[in-house]
């Protein structure tokens, strides 16, 4: 990825949002006040890509496959969304009950995102800073994106 694919605001708070590790550790040390975000749509991009993969429907269960996906990937988005620190916990606990019979995947996801990238991809900590919704490394998409939850809500 290159430089030219960061994108950014710039008010009091700089704001990134940025898809390349070397790059989000350049941005922490070339703009040391400012808040560098992880690109939502490839975080989900990648947990998606591992809930195909981990969570898997065994023989004999009632269930569709797609519906468990489905289920798993709402309750990433409730994590990810959470308005305020009681509620994360809240609802990575109720992550943690969703994702019981696998722990594989449940694991996958505390390791590459709850532990390391939380405070960088969700609602929590990310709306502290003036990002205008521009969650992703595609300010289009973005743009898009929250478009979409607006006219979708009404």
């Amino acid at each position: 990825m290159s430089s030219f694919e960061i994108v950014g605001f710039t008010s009091t708070e700089k704001t990134f949002n940025v898809g390349d590790t070397t790059l989000m550790n350049n941005v922490a040390e070339v703009f040391p006040t400012t808040a560098a975000l992880v690109c939502r749509f490839h975080v989900k991009k990648n947990v998606t890509t591992k809930c195909k993969l981990y969570c898997k429907v065994k023989d004999g269960e009632k269930v569709k496959q797609t519906d468990v996906w489905k289920n798993v990937m709402n309750s990433v988005e409730d994590v990810l969304d959470s308005p305020n620190e009681e509620a994360y916990v809240d609802v990575v606990v109720q992550f943690r009950k969703v994702c019981k019979k696998w722990p594989r995947f449940f694991s996958y996801v505390e390791e590459t995102v709850l532990d390391t990238d939380k405070e960088r991809v969700g609602n929590v900590w990310t709306d502290k800073f003036m990002h205008m919704g521009n969650i992703t490394t595609n300010r289009a998409e973005s743009s898009h994106g929250e478009l979409k939850k607006i006219l979708v809500r009404r």
